[in-house]
């Protein structure tokens, strides 16, 4: 689903904030009743080839946090 509000997303016409909010009403449709903290994390790029491109499924854990950081730092830093 949240695929889904990216695909529909017009860069052209909305801003990073406008698309991230589209996300996270997709993956969280009940913000108002949650208390779990969340961070995503969005950047406009032009041509990014496929094997470019990176997706972690993390467990609801408390430690995700830091596990997402240890992966996501290789990489970027590449």
């Amino acid at each position: 689903m949240a695929r889904c509000a990216i695909r529909s997303y017009d860069a052209d016409s909305g801003g990073l904030d406008e698309l991230c909010d589209r996300i996270v009403a997709v993956l969280v449709p009940d913000r108002e009743q949650t208390t779990d903290d969340a961070a995503l994390l969005v950047i406009r790029t032009r041509g990014t080839a496929a094997g470019d491109v990176v997706t972690y499924d993390l467990p609801d854990d408390p430690k995700a946090a830091g596990q997402a950081r240890a992966e996501v730092r290789h990489p970027l830093a590449a």
